[in-house]
């Protein structure tokens, strides 16, 4: 059967309480890719002890959701033909090490994790790029509207310090523009495939 994020009614925990069991189970297709338990456990794996995030309560739904929406990513960056510069990878790899205060000693000793994080940022870099090459020119900003938001927020400011502002404020709104056409070209996508989830 195939079913839409947007329609799915979440598992309760308790289908989820054999999850930490030896035995590797598919949860979920996503067109022909499978994801597991394996592939579940890996990203809360990575949120807990690498990234040392405090998760009170893991929400199993929005992480197998999480890891659909990447296979159908990689799945549109692949058939587009999207692709990231190695050196650019792994500087972003290497900044968000130092950002986030990843656990490196959790790292070195779960080594498949590092490979698991680089290809989540290699997907989300050109999946930025994806977007940027089909919604670019529709995410126009009016210049009218950033020189009066500049002009209200920039009484006691100088003339760099003003220059400054306005370009923040015009690379936001860019970024949320793209944004908004992010999450609908990806709402689109999910129309498109083909998803059922393992109940047994």
């Amino acid at each position: 059967m195939k079913i839409k994020i947007f329609y799915i009614i979440f598992f309760s925990i308790s289908i989820f309480s054999n999850l930490y069991s030896n035995e590797v189970k598919i949860l979920a297709w996503v067109n022909n890719e499978i994801i597991t338990s394996s592939d579940l456990l890996d990203q809360i794996d990575i949120k807990k002890n690498v990234y040392n995030k405090i998760i009170y309560k893991i929400n199993y739904d929005k992480e197998l959701v999480s890891l659909i929406e990447k296979k159908i990513k990689l799945k549109e960056i692949t058939d587009k033909k999207i692709e990231i510069n190695d050196k650019l990878l792994e500087m972003v790899y290497q900044n968000n090490l130092k950002k986030n205060n990843f656990n490196y000693e959790y790292l070195e000793k779960n080594n498949h994790l590092k490979e698991i994080i680089k290809e989540e940022i290699k997907i989300e870099l050109s999946w930025i790029n994806l977007i940027k090459n089909i919604y670019t020119w529709k995410a126009d900003i009016n210049l009218y509207e950033v020189e009066n938001k500049v002009s209200i927020a920039s009484e006691n400011l100088n003339e760099k310090e003003k220059l400054e502002l306005k370009k923040k404020i015009y690379t936001d709104e860019k970024n949320k523009k793209l944004q908004n056409f992010s999450n609908q070209h990806l709402a689109l996508l999910q129309k498109k495939t083909y998803i059922k989830f393992n109940e047994k």
